[in-house]
């Protein structure tokens, strides 16, 4: 992959599980390894160069997710 991997990385958590970015076994991947399970599971591969902004931009998911799960106002009754 060229330039912009990363960011196709990561869309594509998104994009193929809606607004979920999901490694094997349900969770955001943050770990080198569960990234890289995750790309290949979808096919993709993080070049090195993009790979710490690949971590970055799915550890600022988790939190944003993190928050939406705790702040969200509770759903109908």
């Amino acid at each position: 992959m060229a330039l912009g991997a990363g960011v196709a990385v990561v869309t594509g958590f998104v994009a193929l599980r809606g607004n979920r970015a999901l490694a094997p076994g349900g969770v955001i991947p943050r770990t080198r390894r569960q990234i890289a399970a995750a790309a290949a599971a979808r096919g993709m591969r993080v070049p090195v160069a993009c790979a710490q902004g690949v971590a970055a931009n799915l550890a600022l998911l988790a939190e944003h997710a993190e928050r939406l799960r705790t702040d969200a106002p509770p759903g109908p009754s």
